[in-house]
């Protein structure tokens, strides 16, 4: 027989969009409960890297991350079994390759300092639009509101599946001799829609993945080290699989007292499959929401916050998902042309999905 637990809010799933949520919310003083599956954090696979303003928005140090700089980026096309490498160079410090595990650490033990009531290593086992759940040794859990951030392998897809997913697989390696430092990597190749990476790390170590749409990532994460020569001595330390969803925010973000957040809501940069800050900025706005509906009682106000958030971030997931299905349709040629006039400005803009002239200023 199961105990009835009640709850403000319910958080399933402790990835960057769970923790900041539990963060941010643990400020408006409610009762909340939030429950990861997996005993330790951040198993998910990712290439960690995160823009500079992130830290800011989250008050955290780089240190406090083992955060490694990114001055420059280095792309490379592989076309026509020739190499183009391709160098842009950034003003300053661009953004951190991050340890994620320490991020989310630091977030759920403010939250829990702050009275949110984390538990690891307890899955979700079933959960409802009525506001209820049931978790593997908790028992059974009534709230006003469930805050789906379990990704799209969760328990919530029965009511938010994702439409269209790319493939990953990354692989954490020792032994790589970089040919520049302060630098992040990426590998496009010629026909494949997708690209590969390399993210080095403060320990010395690199996440060396590949991501792409309807193809197997595998092949062409060892064809990697084939093309760029300085790659082909590494180690693999752990490898691991994902997928992203790359269809823009989802229209039905809310169903009944469920809201999707993070991978769930589709929050993810379609060009880039970056996830980590536009999950934690929605977060920001859903738990302000969120916080401030449930103290007023007033409903509405939560979906105040989600067009907030449209307005001032949705945008850029919405154009971020016009720059993907550009490049899906761009031949190869056209392609190299443009690769070879890009900037550091016209690169930070289109992985910002700022404005739809980025692609125009090619022309």
């Amino acid at each position: 027989m199961f105990t009835l637990l009640i709850f403000d809010v319910v958080v399933v799933g402790l990835g960057p969009a769970g923790a900041a949520f539990s963060y941010f919310i643990s400020n408006y003083g409610l009762k909340v409960l939030s429950l990861e599956k997996n005993n330790k954090l951040a198993l998910k696979p990712c290439g960690e890297l995160i823009p500079r303003e992130l830290l800011l928005i989250l008050n955290i140090r780089p240190n406090d991350v083992d955060a490694y700089p990114i001055k420059r980026a280095v792309i490379y096309f592989y076309y026509k079994g020739k190499l183009v490498e391709k160098v842009l160079e950034f003003a300053s410090i661009e953004g951190f390759s991050i340890n994620k595990r320490l991020l989310l650490e630091i977030l759920t033990d403010n939250a829990s300092a702050q009275d949110i009531k984390i538990i690891l290593g307890k899955p979700v086992l079933d959960l409802n639009k009525n506001g209820s759940i049931i978790a593997k040794d908790v028992g059974k859990v009534r709230a006003n509101l469930i805050i789906c951030c379990d990704g799209i392998n969760g328990i919530s897809i029965k009511y938010f599946k994702p439409q269209r997913l790319a493939a990953t697989l990354q692989r954490k390696v020792k032994n790589v001799r970089l040919p520049y430092d302060e630098a992040a990597y990426a590998l496009i190749l010629e026909g494949v829609k997708g690209y590969g990476w390399i993210i080095p790390k403060s320990d010395g170590t690199c996440n060396v993945g590949f991501g792409a749409l309807n193809v197997n990532p595998r092949p062409f994460i060892d064809k990697m080290s084939k093309v760029l020569t300085w790659l082909n001595s590494y180690k693999v330390i752990q490898e691991a699989a994902a997928s992203i969803p790359l269809s823009g925010l989802r229209d039905n973000i809310i169903e009944g007292k469920l809201i999707a957040l993070g991978d769930v809501a589709g929050s993810v940069f379609p060009i880039s499959g970056e996830g980590i800050r536009p999950s934690i900025v929605m977060a920001k706005y859903l738990a302000q929401a969120v916080g401030k509906a449930i103290i007023r009682d007033d409903p509405s106000i939560i979906y105040e916050g989600l067009v907030k958030f449209t307005k001032e971030w949705g945008y850029r997931i919405k154009r971020s998902l016009l720059y993907l299905k550009i490049y899906e349709r761009m031949p190869s040629q056209l392609f190299k042309q443009l690769f070879l006039r890009v900037t550091p400005n016209i690169l930070r803009r289109i992985l910002d999905g700022e404005f739809t002239g980025a692609i125009l200023k090619f022309g």
